[in-house]
């Protein structure tokens, strides 16, 4: 494990919203309708945040589901190639020192406030898991889209809000499978 940063920082994992299953390349898979309706309805949630910045992989579907709260605020997404979806045949170790550099990465750069990084299901397995090993295949399934986690950066280590509830989408979200 790294040493904690020096910080006040709240980053919160977004995993993108419901992408469409067209046979588009995986960097251009857009989002669904539904998940259209569910970037549009993260909004007024994201607010109440009171983001400092965004970050997001540079897949089509993440930028889609961060694009109505940066039109809405002015905030630009700050795309980051090292948060995005996991490669086939990637090691769930190497995703998770990737993402883990990326977000030590972010939040040496922006030691003060609260940041939303928007990135993919495998991507937010491998942060969980850095917190939490037994966070397994079975748990990764359960992980929604749109879901989010919470990560806490203060003077000690940095620590998952296990406390932290994502209910945003409620009226606005598919079954899990």
């Amino acid at each position: 494990m790294l040493p904690p940063l020096p910080s006040d920082t709240t980053v919160y994992i977004l995993r993108h919203a419901t992408p469409t299953r067209a046979d588009a390349p995986n960097r251009q898979r857009p989002l669904s309708e539904l998940g259209r309706q569910q970037a549009h309805a993260l909004v007024p949630f994201l607010k109440t945040l009171r983001l400092s910045a965004v970050f997001s992989s540079p897949f089509l579907r993440a930028l889609e589901t961060v694009r109505p709260y940066c039109d809405i605020t002015g905030v630009d997404p700050i795309e980051r190639e090292d948060l995005r979806e996991s490669e086939e045949g990637e090691p769930i170790s190497q995703v998770r020192e990737r993402l883990w550099g990326a977000i030590t990465s972010i939040v040496d750069s922006h030691p003060k406030g609260n940041l939303l990084v928007c990135t993919h299901g495998g991507c937010a397995w491998s942060i969980i898991s850095h917190f939490d090993p037994t966070f397994d295949f079975q748990d990764y399934k359960q992980i929604r889209t749109p879901d989010m986690r919470k990560i806490i950066f203060d003077s000690k280590e940095p620590t998952l809000d296990q406390s932290f509830k994502f209910n945003a989408l409620l009226s606005c979200k598919r079954p899990l499978r």
